[in-house]
């Protein structure tokens, strides 16, 4: 009876070992999306602040170029 109960109590410390595991796969695959994601964030903002500075250049040279034509 004794030896029924080690094994029960070792089946239940593989079974809580096998628990944290994937649960550690589990969190370590979030993060990795978590920063696959965080990369692809930065380099779309990224994109469109350089569209915006790139419209913004031309926008300005366009704007005094009419007004140097005016005077």
């Amino acid at each position: 009876m004794y030896r029924d109960e080690e094994d029960v109590a070792y089946r239940d410390r593989l079974e809580e070992v096998d628990r944290q595991n994937r649960r550690r796969m589990t969190e370590g695959v979030l993060n990795l999306l978590g920063v696959l994601f965080g990369i692809v964030c930065i380099l779309v903002l990224s994109a469109l602040l350089i569209s915006l500075l790139d419209w913004l250049k031309t926008d300005i040279s366009s704007t005094f170029l009419e007004h140097s034509l005016k005077f």
